[in-house]
């Protein structure tokens, strides 16, 4: 089953959408490429909710309403955040399987051919939410694939629209509380959207931000505050500043996009010198010259070593805030014209596909060696079941035989008598 696009359809959402390809999942959410039934002109990506328990339906409902909040003003200071099209709970999906007998794994797609062969649905109840398509991908995959970092003009002229998009939220009363490489998107004109507000809360006008509040967030991006607190316990909970916790993963942000690297897995003090004990210290030049013993330093500004180690800052209270971020001297160097940053990032993006196409043979040649391996084994069990017939047969004709002869025999003595 096709459409316009000529891309196979594996369901319909909601009566709404016609749902593609598989973008991504995660823990309890997977994404699809989907369009009105009405309009395939229009791209959307559908975030839908399978795995219902209370903690993903808090998550699912705190994304759509901070969400619905954030997108009222289509203007530049929300241009850097995701655009929520549509939300519904309790929504039926249809997916396309192909017979009852042979179930499909909704995790995967379902190809044109299992479609066309006695197609039937499998409904179930969701809740989803339709955002505008990224269609670029994250911004972890152009490190990722390069194994290299962004310039310092590149990575300020990207990192200008992250802060944007960040300062947007703390205007608007929100902390992300999940800031990372892979919750920041670009769609088609390469321009930076802010995503996953799932775990973002509303900041409270309070000596601190959270009060008795659950640790969240990623392990490498916590800040200090937090980390320490995490690794006591999941379900440990703490006051803090939320703003200073945001400005902290910014910093792990901006330093691994431009040194393509992670500073430290996470920002605990431990029996083994680590790099954040330098940090604790305020050791900044043993920091960066560990880097360039290991050659992994570029000919990085003192400007950008300075704004990191600000934002790095183990105590929040000496963080800065975001409008003292964007006043810093290395956010006032010159940045490069878009043209620039879109002729980088498309150098990669080729990279990237270079990287899946070659990921995928190799997946395609380990199937078909599988493959081999179980027709090889099968055609083995053949030959050995033929050799045992073959044998039983033998036999069974020779004791056909010897019980022939031994009748004949009888037979002749009574001839005889």
């Amino acid at each position: 089953m096709q459409n316009k696009l000529k891309r196979t359809i594996i369901g319909t959402l909601d009566d709404k959408y016609y749902l593609y390809e598989k973008l991504g999942f995660g823990a309890s959410c997977i994404a699809y490429l989907a369009t009105p039934i009405d309009d395939d002109t229009k791209q959307f990506a559908a975030k839908i909710l399978f795995h219902k328990n209370d903690r993903h339906n808090t998550i699912f409902e705190q994304e759509t309403k901070i969400l619905s909040r954030l997108n009222v003003s289509n203007n530049e200071a929300s241009k850097n955040i995701i655009y929520m099209e549509n939300y519904k709970s309790n929504a039926i999906l249809r997916l396309f399987t192909q017979s009852e007998d042979k179930p499909q794994d909704k995790f995967r797609d379902i190809s044109e051919e299992e479609l066309n062969d006695k197609p039937k649905e499998e409904l179930e109840t969701v809740d989803y939410i339709c955002l505008a398509l990224a269609g670029k991908g994250e911004l972890f995959d152009y490190l990722k694939c390069y194994s290299k970092g962004f310039s310092e003009d590149i990575a300020r002229f990207l990192f200008s629209q992250i802060l944007n998009g960040v300062n947007y939220c703390h205007q608007m009363g929100f902390i992300h509380r999940d800031l990372k490489l892979e919750n920041i998107l670009f769609d088609n004109d390469w321009i930076i959207k802010i995503s996953d507000f799932g775990l973002s809360s509303t900041k409270r006008r309070s000596k601190y931000d959270y009060d008795n509040c659950n640790i969240v967030g990623t392990d490498c991006y916590l800040a200090p505050e937090l980390a320490i607190k995490k690794q006591r316990g999941s379900e440990i909970k703490q006051q803090y500043y939320g703003q200073p916790a945001d400005v902290y993963s910014l910093g792990i942000l901006l330093f691994t996009m431009v040194v393509a690297k992670y500073p430290f897995s996470i920002a605990i003090q431990t029996d083994e010198h680590s790099r954040f004990d330098y940090l604790v210290n305020k050791d900044h030049e043993q920091f960066w010259e560990e880097y360039e013993e290991n050659k992994t330093a570029l000919d990085l500004s003192n400007e950008f070593k300075s704004l990191i180690f600000l934002m790095l800052s183990v105590d929040p209270c000496e963080r800065p805030s975001m409008a003292e971020i964007l006043e810093h001297a290395w956010m006032k160097l010159p940045t490069p014209p878009k043209s620039e940053v879109d002729e980088e990032l498309i150098e990669r993006e080729i990279m990237i596909k270079r990287a899946k196409n070659i990921d995928n043979e190799l997946i395609r040649r380990q199937k078909d060696r599988e493959e081999q391996e179980m027709l090889k084994e099968k055609n083995n069990r053949d030959r050995e079941s033929k050799i045992l017939i073959q044998i039983h047969n033998n036999h069974f004709s020779d004791e056909v035989k010897r019980v022939s002869k031994k009748q004949a025999k009888k037979e002749m003595n009574k001839v005889r008598k």
